[in-house]
C-alpha cells in the first residue's frame, strides 16, 4: 500500500461498489481523510464524507466541491 499521510485527503469515485469498498475499507482503517462519490447508499462510516451523485450528470458544482483540496483522486 502506498504511504499516505493522514492529512492527505483521498477523493474515491464508485466507492461503495466491489473494488471500491474494499479500497475505502483499507484507507479508512488508516485514518486518511477519506470523500467517497457513489449513485448509491453510503457504508454508514461517519468519519467518511460522501456525496451522492452520478458521473454520467456530474455538474460543475458538485465536482468542485467533491475534489477541492484533494490530494489524491481515485477512480473506481
Amino acid at each position: 500500500m502506498v504511504n499516505i499521510s493522514p492529512t492527505k485527503i483521498v477523493a474515491i469515485t464508485g466507492g461503495t461498489g466491489f473494488i471500491g469498498k474494499a479500497l475505502v475499507r483499507k484507507l479508512s482503517c488508516e485514518n486518511i481523510k477519506l470523500r467517497v462519490l457513489s449513485r448509491g447508499a453510503h457504508l454508514g462510516n461517519e468519519q467518511i464524507d460522501y456525496f451522492r451523485a452520478d458521473l454520467a450528470n456530474f455538474t460543475y458544482e458538485e465536482a468542485t466541491q467533491f475534489l477541492d483540496g484533494a490530494d489524491f483522486l481515485i477512480h473506481c
